[in-house]
Order: C-alpha cells, then sequence, then structure tokens
C-alpha cells in the first residue's frame, strides 16, 4: 500500500514538472532551443532571459508601438550597440538614427510588426523573436543591473530603385573639335529613370588604368578630346537625385582600340 502511494506522488509530480515547463532540443551545443507553453506564464522565456512574461511582453509592446509611430528616437533607446540592421552593424544610437530617418519604411515590414501580438513569442538561447524574424532582444547584464534590450533588426527602409547599366553603346567622331585636339563621342540608350549619367575616358587603355577624364552631363552622349591617344575604354552610369544626394547605378563599359579610334577620326 505504502508503495503504491509512493508511485503515485511520483508520477504525480512528474507530470506535474511535464506541465510546467516542456522544452525540446534538437543536436548538439549551439541548435536552437525552443520553449512550449509552460503552466507558470511567468517562465515561459526563461531560456532567453531572466524578466517574467509580462516584463518581456511589455517591451516587445513598446517595441512595437515606437517602429508603428516610427518614433526612431524612441526605439534607438532601446537598442544595445552595435546593433546589426540588414547586413549592415550601426555602432551608436547616432548612426542608427541617421539610417532610421535616411527614406520611407518598407510597408512589408511595417505589416508583420503590426500583427505581432506580442505573446508567447518564439525564444531560444540567442533571445527573443518578434515577428517573423524583423526584431531580435535579449537580455543586457551590467554587474547587477538586467535589462531588454533589441539586438537585431531587419533593414526596414525602402531601397532606392535600382538604375540600370548603359545599353548600346556606340562611337562616332566628335561634331566639334577643340583648341587643335581631335574628339570621340560616345553614346547609350536611355536609362529608365535617369536624370543624367557619369562618365570615365581612358584614352590608354589597358596601359594607363589609373587616369581617365570625367565627363557628367544630362545627355545620353559624352565626348573626350585629346592629342594623343591609345586604345579608348569608357565607363558610364546613370544616377538619379534622391533626397538631395546622387544615387547612382552600375557602370556600363565600352573599349575601342586605337585602329579603330583613328578610323573614327578619319571620316
Amino acid at each position: 500500500m505504502k508503495l503504491q502511494m509512493v508511485k503515485r506522488k511520483i508520477l504525480t509530480a512528474s507530470a506535474a514538472f511535464t506541465l510546467a515547463a516542456t522544452m525540446f532540443f534538437s543536436g548538439a551545443y549551439g541548435d536552437m532551443v525552443q520553449v512550449r507553453a509552460a503552466e507558470t506564464k511567468e517562465d515561459y522565456y526563461v531560456v532567453a532571459v531572466s524578466q517574467t512574461a509580462q516584463q518581456v511582453e511589455a517591451f516587445a509592446l513598446t517595441v512595437k508601438a515606437n517602429i508603428l509611430a516610427q518614433d526612431w528616437q524612441a526605439l534607438s533607446e532601446q537598442i544595445e550597440y552595435p546593433v546589426r540592421v540588414g547586413k549592415k552593424e550601426y555602432g551608436t544610437a547616432e548612426e542608427f538614427l541617421v539610417y532610421a530617418n535616411s527614406g520611407p519604411v518598407r510597408q512589408d515590414f511595417l505589416d508583420v510588426i503590426q500583427k505581432e501580438k506580442c505573446k508567447k513569442m518564439f525564444c531560444n538561447y540567442q533571445g527573443v523573436m518578434f515577428g517573423d524574424g524583423q526584431v531580435w532582444f535579449s537580455e543586457r547584464i551590467e554587474g547587477s543591473k538586467r535589462e531588454l534590450k533589441v539586438i537585431s533588426m531587419d533593414a526596414f527602409v525602402e531601397e532606392p530603385e535600382t538604375l540600370e547599366k548603359p545599353k548600346k553603346i556606340s562611337w562616332k567622331k566628335a561634331a566639334v573639335q577643340q583648341d587643335g585636339a581631335v574628339g570621340i563621342q560616345a553614346s547609350w540608350k536611355k536609362v529608365q529613370g535617369a536624370e543624367g549619367y557619369q562618365c570615365r575616358f581612358y584614352l590608354f587603355w589597358p596601359d594607363d588604368k589609373q587616369n581617365y577624364s570625367k565627363v557628367s552631363g544630362k545627355k545620353k552622349t559624352a565626348s573626350v578630346y585629346f592629342q594623343d591617344h591609345g586604345s579608348v575604354k569608357l565607363k558610364v552610369r546613370a544616377y538619379k537625385v534622391v533626397d538631395g544626394k546622387k544615387v547612382y547605378g552600375k557602370w556600363a563599359t565600352s573599349v575601342v582600340n586605337q585602329a579603330e579610334v583613328d578610323a573614327l577620326l578619319a571620316l
């Protein structure tokens, strides 16, 4: 009889333990550890932080509110630095604020943040995941002080639309000669969305790869003038102005050898 009572107590304690905190592990050290819903809700995030579930979820709610309000100053105070945002790292709040205020926020990022309920969020040894991984936060420990801080975010500022490379580059003799110098002109197909073009002419390619003549303008043509030359290489890229700054597309290149240059000049 006593033996049966002892067994019953052991089984009851084991069941209570299972309900209180259920964990599963995958693989060796460093693999992901996930915590399932526990009977004691305060311990839900114990694998990640020492704070109670109420404290963790209250922090998440303030992060959510600051992002949706685009209150980057307030959010910057909730971040541990250096912080990784997308593929870049920002070492100070000032650097983060420059990025956060550099353009409009991606709508898909805001949509995911809006849907986050800040309840029973995924967590592991790295921290607590917000949304679908758009934000991660963890615990910063300084002596006896423990506080929650954002440790990484997805890139959330919209990237400027990328300009295409100029295409169909062609050459001809420049219509106007300058001070005894002869010239050749390059032209290309207009790039959609471009406001202008930047060009570099290398007059003795490939023997001299360092020196070039720089030409910028809004037309889809550019000319270079010279009294002596070898093979000529052109690098050209389109640009547009975004928030007062030039944003460049990728370079396109074209090379005409010395004989081809002489033939153009003979026309």
